[in-house]
């Protein structure tokens, strides 16, 4: 492994806290998905649009979203790594937003810094 490749963090590589992040969210496991977030952790879809401002604040989300969707699941079928950035192409399904379960062809780039994930950016 390369030492790019390598966070801050021992031998683990920045590409680990997204993947263990997206084990937490398809277990449903609220508390364990964000012990991988910064406490400023932001989500924004482009061009630029904040729609997270916070763990805190995914927290709310993320707590709702589970409620109402009971077989909420992510796949990742691509994931690659650009320094600092990962980049996942994602299938989510069992989604309930507003009465609405569809599935999503989404991609998510990911910031990590020090083992941590500090923000991200969903394009649909």
């Amino acid at each position: 492994m390369s030492t790019e490749e390598q966070t801050a963090v021992g031998n683990r590589t920045t590409m680990d806290p997204v993947a263990d992040f997206l084990a937490a969210f398809n277990a449903h496991d609220l508390d364990r998905a964000l012990a991988y977030l910064a406490p400023d952790y932001l989500m924004e879809r482009p061009p630029g649009t904040v729609i997270i401002q916070s763990r805190e604040a995914l927290r709310a989300a993320f707590s709702s979203l589970f409620a109402q969707s009971p077989t909420l699941h992510v796949e990742v079928r691509n994931r690659f790594q650009v320094g600092q950035w990962v980049i996942d192409e994602h299938h989510l399904t069992g989604a309930n937003v507003a009465g609405d379960i569809s599935d999503r062809h989404v991609a998510e780039i990911y910031r990590v810094v020090n083992g941590t994930i500090v923000s991200s950016c969903i394009f649909e």
